[in-house]
């Protein structure tokens, strides 16, 4: 789901979908509004994108919801890349691959604080 932010409490739902149509998409990667990410469009994007806007996933199993992430998308900030292969565009739009993603993490370290 995309939704506009009107003021800080007020959102307007810009697109809705269901069912990721290939793994890239029920992994994550996908192009709002495009309709070959997902096989069911609930509410199609009839207008371009504002420049900052909330996107939620929320992942459902067996018809429930297991998990829901929210972000903000600044496209002020953020500008289109091509990624290349095990490359990913954190929400900052820093250009990374999984060992510097997972090089951040403390949980696997001797180092992490107790």
């Amino acid at each position: 789901m995309v939704r506009a932010n009107r003021n800080s409490f007020d959102y307007k739902s810009l697109w809705k979908a269901d069912s990721p149509a290939d793994d890239e998409a029920a992994r994550g990667l996908f192009t709002v509004g495009e309709p070959g990410s997902f096989t069911t469009q609930r509410q199609r994007l009839t207008r371009p994108l504002p420049r900052s806007f909330v996107i939620t996933v929320r992942v459902l199993r067996d018809g429930r919801r297991t998990n829901s992430v929210d972000g903000v998308i600044n496209l002020r900030k953020l500008s289109s890349s091509d990624l290349g292969p095990g490359e990913y565009m954190t929400y900052t739009g820093k250009v990374m691959n999984r060992d510097q993603i997972d090089a951040q993490l403390k949980c696997d370290r001797e180092d992490k604080a107790p």
